[in-house]
């Protein structure tokens, strides 16, 4: 039966501006009422007009009115409202009051939609808790198990062919792990014949070796000589040092700084010059550890010693140890076969906790930043919504519409009882 109360003359329709408010929050579980008043149908733009005037009246002044910009206003048939209320700069949450006409009754939708930059900041930390859990975790499988040593050896055995040629893989995989020295061999000699007083000091110490050292044999002319062309210097002595410190996997030459050889190819000689195999000049040296060359050109006497010394540190430098982030970026297939199973399983297990940590927690960063609590923000979100249905109940009354003309819907769209 159509109402036939005197209703209140009302304005105009009002012209809203459209607000445009993209939800990042979940609220708590709480009701969004769904009713259905009966016999008003006819008076939707009045009953629209008056609701808004109610919120106007409020003084309210972090409340914003307005239509949602992805809903089309209809007057006579669908009047669409939209209440943001600003609780701090970046944190709101809109109210949205869906008015449609059925008939000759009026049918009417309450919608929270709440968007705070505690959504951003959950997401960050959650994502940075994520992430210090996964790499805590790998790091304890890696170092604890030996994973990483079993990875380093994997990409050697995969790349030392290209790398450092056949049967080097023992020297790279040690190379990855523990870095290695450098020496630029022609620098080196270089440096070496610059300095005079080196070379004479150099002849000096070969005129008093006793006649069974590798280093008496040869004389002042033929010292001279290996200074100018570069050639055969010292007999097998740096060879033999290097050999009775570390052995084969422990070091490496270059040859004509293009290809390297494996070290136990049985180098005739090694000339402090230039060492050379057949024809191709050796250019840089590279170690596992640096003393053992260091130790090869230690004569006992402290001013030679001295300058070898020098010349040897300004042609050495280091190569550090690679990081699993190296290894994974070269060579992704290999880094998948080593700990794509236990990255996944870490995700899991650190996302199960995650996921499952209240978002409570949030309050101690959010003291820090002044911003407000998530349990703060879904208080005053949910009041926020309460009051906007107070309102509208309020401004059903103007009209004369009590309870008994309201019919409260479940959110299927059923009757409540």
């Amino acid at each position: 039966m159509p109402n036939t109360l005197a209703l209140p003359i009302s304005s105009p329709l009002r012209v809203l501006p459209r607000i445009s408010v993209n939800t990042n929050w979940k609220l708590p579980p709480a009701r969004q009422p769904h009713l259905l008043v009966h016999d008003i149908g006819p008076e939707i733009d009045r009953v629209f007009d008056s609701l808004v005037e109610r919120i106007h009246q409020s003084e309210r002044p972090e409340v914003t009115t307005g239509q949602p910009v992805e809903m089309r206003d209809i007057p006579g048939q669908r009047r669409c409202a939209r209440f943001v209320s600003q609780f701090q700069p970046g944190h709101v949450c809109a109210t949205d009051v869906i008015l449609s006409r059925e008939g000759d009754d009026l049918y009417v939708v309450f919608g929270a939609k709440p968007r705070t930059r505690l959504a951003y900041l959950h997401f960050a930390l959650r994502g940075l808790a994520m992430l210090t859990g996964v790499c805590l975790l790998l790091w304890i499988y890696l170092g604890a198990s030996g994973a990483r040593t079993s990875w380093i050896k994997d990409f050697a055995d995969k790349h030392a062919p290209i790398a450092y040629g056949p049967g080097q893989s023992e020297f790279m995989a040690r190379r990855l792990e523990h870095g290695s020295y450098v020496i630029d061999w022609q620098r080196f000699t270089s440096l070496v014949m610059d300095e005079p007083e080196t070379v004479s000091r150099l002849y000096e110490y070969l005129g008093r070796i006793s006649q069974s050292s590798p280093w008496h044999q040869f004389g002042l002319s033929d010292l001279s000589a290996a200074m100018r062309t570069g050639r055969h210097m010292l007999q097998p002595h740096l060879m033999d040092v290097l050999d009775a410190q570390y052995g084969d996997g422990w070091y490496a030459w270059w040859i004509d700084g293009r290809a390297p050889i494996s070290q136990d190819l049985g180098l005739g000689s090694i000339g402090l010059g230039a060492m050379e195999t057949d024809s191709y000049p050796v250019t840089f040296v590279e170690l596992i550890y640096a003393q053992a060359l260091r130790a090869a050109f230690e004569f006992g006497e402290p001013e030679l010693d001295a300058r070898l010394s020098r010349a040897l540190d300004a042609s050495t430098w280091r190569r550090e140890p690679v990081s699993l982030l190296w290894l994974t970026r070269h060579d992704p297939r290999t880094a998948l076969f080593n700990i794509g199973l236990p990255v996944t399983i870490a995700s899991g297990v650190v996302g199960f906790g995650v996921i499952r940590a209240p978002r409570s927690w949030l309050r101690y960063p959010c003291r820090l930043l002044r911003w407000i609590t998530p349990d703060d923000f879904d208080t005053r979100a949910v009041a926020h919504t309460a009051w906007v249905e107070r309102e509208f109940s309020k401004a059903l009354a103007e009209y004369g519409i009590g309870r008994s003309m309201v019919t409260e819907l479940q959110g299927g769209g059923n009757a409540r009882r």
